[in-house]
């Protein structure tokens, strides 16, 4: 694999190899950077409220929807 020197000469590598949507350089800066910072290209763990959607609490609520379809989202909250 070829080493380039800079984020613009693989933006231009990108098109002389006639690649279709060739990233703009900002990006290719970016997607570089997050190699650097993690090793890899793949999202960072976010921050912020967990998901409270669990398995369990998916199929209880897929349980009570098929006994008494016409229940409403507030009275399957209460039960």
């Amino acid at each position: 694999m070829v080493r380039l020197k800079s984020h613009v000469s693989v933006r231009r590598k990108l098109q002389l190899e006639n690649t279709e949507d060739v990233p703009i350089v900002l990006t290719i800066k970016r997607i570089y950077n997050k190699i650097l910072e993690t090793g890899s290209v793949e999202d960072r763990d976010q921050s912020g409220r967990p998901v409270s959607a669990t398995t369990d609490k998916i199929t209880e609520i897929s349980e009570v929807l098929t006994a008494t379809p016409i229940t409403s989202v507030r009275q399957i909250s209460q039960e």
